[in-house]
């Protein structure tokens, strides 16, 4: 398992190696039946780098794909291109659109005829009032779009949007209005396995909205969106706010269909299973009514799995339950790493690209600790009796031991260490996991048959789902129950874990382990603190870094001294829920280990440059807003200045005088004429500075349109 993950790591890495690959696949097997008929120990290594090759190349194969000669990327950003496809997944719904996604198989584009294609494509498709159904899961569907190349922003150290995309096997994407698309004779087209999938689609859809619908009275219509989600995996409109909250409180894996869901799902159906089954004395003495329970609850979690969305989340969520279920059954339960091991092993032959994935990642850390962990409680007795104060303290410890496991993995993802995530767990797990859950599968159960009893029992659960989310609010608001960290990088996240393993081998009195292990720290620390940031500002200089945020301006000015000056944010008009400042701007921040600015510069209060600075506003530490005279009814404005107001953030206006600020050596020049040429016109009103030090100056213009 760990020679497989290396050579997967180890592909996507490096760049394309095409033209050894099978030299070297068949060079390592026939060392392998070499050293097979002459030392037979040997032979093992051989087999552990032929794994190491198949992971490698099987990774190779996604990121660097040998792309067919009719594949729907050779006719990207053709305008009036008439698209026809297959929808291959369930639907993602927003506001104004779902998303899914497209087989494509034909194409037409003007003056050229039809084309047949390959490839899968990432498609949005917005509402329009007065259509009928949206096109569900096998239809095959036909419209006029421009397919257009997944982009990344152009950033150091930004996300690899492009190269997720390829992971997943998506090329491009498009968009398209409801109103255009036509469903084709689908009904010829369907099979029973899309019939099924359709039926299960129809159910999840209309229970989301039953739940939806039966709580709107209530004024907590959020705390409805995210019971909805527990229960059906359709997370997709949960706020982000709400989402924050929850990872501050160490609580938001309970909010996606894991392991743990499937888990409370497989022990709940094994009890009744196995209840059933201890009435027959012959199943019960020969101590087959578990192993029949064991094999009977695979069936209701695989409905539920495809239930949910069956998301890769979820696929590996139905492997690791599934692979420990029959371990159980095979009486090697105690085995658990190895089951552990095989559950990953085909996790990843199905999919190279999962290593990659923040839920694979957490879900392996969190139970390798957790076994590791209780490893070294189990001789104390005393732990494992079955009393109510006993498995409380188990409990407590298996949520100490998950949250040691992933907390480098979480301060590297999210930036952020939950230090209550523990106590938290202990609360939360068995009362969303044992009783608002299961009473949100009894009133999916009863929601066919007896629709006012399944209403009944989900507003039983909405109202102790609100009670969850109001106490989450509360605890993550108490100081110091989270911390906000800086990005930790490969390295820090090897040594982080290194240390911890050093600990444990320190614990059980490994010296030969424990003194390998403490070499290899040192190394990776002195490596650590001895490197430099391509990011770093060099010695004496002043560095201004120009970020790509999509729509309007950013740019980060770093002086000599080391102040930090941001200015504008970014930011999408409308309904538009992309954060810049969240997922762009934060993001370049912390990977240059800052969390403080001196001065935040707003030239001017529209969307495209105020947005993204409420989420930097809201979690850095902010010295002083600095802003023309404009004041706008936008609510992203009144919100920053509630910002200000809350965290205490010094608000200076520069009115239509000549005003220079100097921070450090470098000196912001704001020349006279604001506010003087269009009174109402915003753009025209931008603060206009001259960055000046030494010889060097530059200008920042916001977005005047003509020279005053």
């Amino acid at each position: 398992f760990i020679f497989f993950m290396v050579g997967i790591y180890s592909g996507n890495r490096l760049p394309e190696i095409d033209d050894w690959k099978f030299p070297v696949l068949i060079a390592l097997s026939a060392l392998f039946v070499l050293t097979w008929f002459l030392k037979r120990k040997a032979s093992f290594l051989c087999i552990l780098f032929i794994i190491f090759s198949f992971g490698f190349f099987s990774i190779q194969a996604k990121v660097y794909p040998d792309l067919p000669d009719d594949h729907i990327s050779l006719y990207f950003n053709i305008k009036n291109t008439i698209v026809q496809g297959k929808i291959i997944s369930f639907a993602r719904h927003y506001k104004r659109r779902v998303k899914t996604i497209l087989l494509c198989q034909q194409i037409r584009i003007p003056g050229q005829g039809v084309k047949k294609v390959s490839g899968k494509i990432d498609l949005s498709i917005y509402f329009s009032s007065g259509v009928g159904l949206l096109p569900q899961y096998g239809d095959i569907i036909e419209f006029k779009t421009t397919i257009r190349s997944p982009e990344n922003f152009k950033n150091p150290g930004a996300f690899d949007y492009v190269r997720y995309l390829k992971l997943r096997g998506l090329s491009g994407r498009a968009y398209c209005s409801q109103k255009n698309i036509s469903i084709q004779e689908e009904e010829k087209q369907k099979n029973l396995f899309a019939c099924i999938l359709r039926a299960i689609e129809k159910i999840r859809t209309n229970f989301y909205y039953f739940i939806i619908e039966k709580t709107q009275a209530s004024e907590n219509s959020e705390h409805a969106k995210i019971l909805a989600a527990l229960i059906t995996g359709k997370s997709e409109l949960i706020d982000n706010n709400t989402r924050e909250s929850f990872s501050r409180t160490g609580i938001s894996h309970l909010f996606a269909i894991s392991g743990l869901h499937l888990a409370i799902i497989a022990l709940i159906f094994y009890t009744i299973a196995y209840g059933c089954l201890s009435y027959f004395p012959k199943y019960l003495v020969s101590g087959k009514a578990k192993k029949l329970a064991g094999i009977t609850i695979l069936f209701p979690l695989l409905i539920y799995a495809l239930f949910s969305g069956f998301s890769p989340s979820t696929q590996r969520a139905f492997i690791m339950t599934t692979v420990f279920m029959f371990a159980f059954i095979s009486e090697k339960e105690k085995d658990i790493l190895s089951a552990i091991s095989i559950a990953g092993i085909i996790i990843l032959i199905m999919d190279p690209a999962a290593l990659f994935s923040i839920s694979f990642q957490l879900s392996f850390m969190a139970v390798i600790f957790i076994v590791i962990g209780l490893s070294l409680i189990k001789k104390n007795k005393s732990a494992f009796k079955p009393s109510l104060i006993s498995r409380a303290l188990m409990l407590l410890c298996i949520s100490f031991f998950a949250a040691l496991g992933t907390a480098p993995l979480i301060a590297h993802y999210f930036h952020m260490i939950s230090l209550i995530q523990i106590i938290s767990n202990l609360f939360f797990i068995p009362l969303i996991g044992f009783i608002i859950l299961p009473s949100g599968l009894a009133a999916l159960i009863f929601f066919p048959l007896i629709p006012d009893l399944s209403g009944w029992i989900i507003h039983i659960a909405h109202y102790l789902m609100s009670a969850c989310i109001r106490f989450s609010e509360i605890i993550s608001a108490i100081p110091f129950s989270w911390i906000r960290v800086m990005a930790f990088d490969i390295s820090e996240i090897l040594a982080a874990y290194m240390l911890m393993f050093l600990t444990y081998t320190g614990i059980k009195k490994q010296k030969k382990t424990f003194g390998i292990i403490f070499i290899l720290l040192v190394i990776l620390f002195i490596n650590i603190f001895s490197k430099s940031s391509p990011l770093d500002v060099p010695k004496n200089k002043m560095l201004i870094t120009l970020l790509d945020v999509g729509q309007g301006n950013s740019g980060l000015i770093e002086t000599a001294q080391g102040q930090r000056i941001l200015v504008d944010g970014g930011g999408f008009p409308g309904s538009s829920t992309f954060d810049t400042g969240k997922f762009i701007i934060a993001p370049f921040l912390w990977q240059k280990k800052i969390d403080t600015l001196d001065l935040v510069i707003l030239t001017h209060p529209e969307s495209d440059h105020l947005k993204g600075l409420l989420y930097i506003l809201e979690n850095f530490e902010v010295h002083k807003l600095i802003k023309n005279t404009d004041h706008t009814y936008l609510s992203s404005y009144r919100k920053m200045i509630e910002i200000c107001k809350k965290k205490k953030i010094s608000i200076i206006e520069i009115s239509d005088t000549n005003k220079s600020i100097f921070v450090g050596d470098t000196q912001l020049f704001f020349p006279s004429g604001a506010n003087a040429l269009s009174p109402n016109n915003l753009n025209n009103n931008s603060l206009v500075f001259k960055l000046s030090r030494g010889n060097f100056s530059m200008l920042f213009p916001g977005d005047i349109l003509e020279s005053r």
